[in-house]
């Protein structure tokens, strides 16, 4: 938009410099005060640019006109333009150019399953290998669902999704934080999913069971904004509205954080990981 605004800007300049040129200063006067651009007095400058330019661009069309009607003339053309220090041209990105352009592919999907929550969906984010998929709404709550059980469960609409029956694709629900979430990560190995919350905490559910509160919790003193868990899930990043990032032992839960200050973000941080 901003290139935008400067080729018209210089555009109007040429113009109003032309109808000077041209000796009709008086309706140059009136275009430069209706377009707010300051034209120059006299005949020099830019006063005739715009119409060498428009001469230039009706001779090198006339060229291009005659070159496209002798077939390979156009190649030898444009080789001559470079001889004589104009721009080198990839032919074949020319020749690429010029053939057809296939129409752009629309991607096809079916859904298969509409999970709900009481409010906005905020996270969602499937386990290392694919089998799970957990989602973190700002109503507090996360849902974990069975991506098989997605593929092959015939939902009818308006039907609710609460994890009543085994055939279910939600398979638990968990109820642990005061305030929206934020983030959500699996660890890498082992069937342990963690959250990051607004109420200032990080908790960790495990899968293995069917408790729907968190056996674990870690708290910070500001709103939790991202976690993400080492490769090696000994540890985890978490990113808070504080300016330093966290790192954090998860069998000892220590914390860690960088030696050097001037290392340290001058905001929140966003994204951990």
């Amino acid at each position: 938009a901003m290139q935008q605004k400067v080729d018209q800007h210089e555009l109007y300049e040429m113009i109003i410099g032309q109808v000077q040129a041209d000796g009709y200063a008086q309706v140059a006067a009136m275009l430069s005060d209706a377009t707010q651009i300051y034209h120059p007095g006299g005949r020099g400058g830019r006063g005739t640019q715009l119409a060498q330019l428009v001469a230039l661009g009706k001779t090198k069309q006339r060229e291009m006109d005659a070159a496209a009607s002798i077939p390979g003339l156009t190649a030898l053309t444009e080789v001559r333009h470079f001889e004589e220090g104009g721009r080198c041209l990839d032919l074949q990105a020319e020749a690429n150019a010029a053939a057809p352009l296939s129409p752009p592919l629309i991607p096809n999907y079916v859904t298969r399953f509409v999970a709900t929550h009481k409010n906005a969906c905020r996270v969602a984010k499937f386990n290392p290998t694919g089998t799970l998929l957990a989602t973190g709404s700002a109503d507090t709550s996360l849902k974990l669902l069975d991506v098989e059980k997605m593929k092959v469960y015939t939902q009818s609409k308006g039907e609710p999704v609460d994890d009543v029956s085994p055939s279910r694709p939600v398979i638990r629900t968990f109820y642990d934080h005061t305030q929206p979430i934020n983030d959500i990560d699996f660890h890498p190995t082992n069937p342990i999913l963690i959250s990051a919350s607004r109420d200032c905490t990080i908790k960790f559910y495990d899968l293995k069971t069917q408790v729907k509160r968190a056996y674990r919790c870690f708290k910070d003193t500001h709103n939790v904004r991202s976690v993400s868990f080492h490769p090696s899930g000994d540890y985890f990043l978490a990113g808070t509205d504080h300016n330093v990032i966290r790192l954090y032992d998860v069998a000892s839960a220590g914390c860690y954080c960088a030696s050097n200050r001037q290392h340290d973000h001058t905001g929140p941080i966003t994204q951990a990981g």
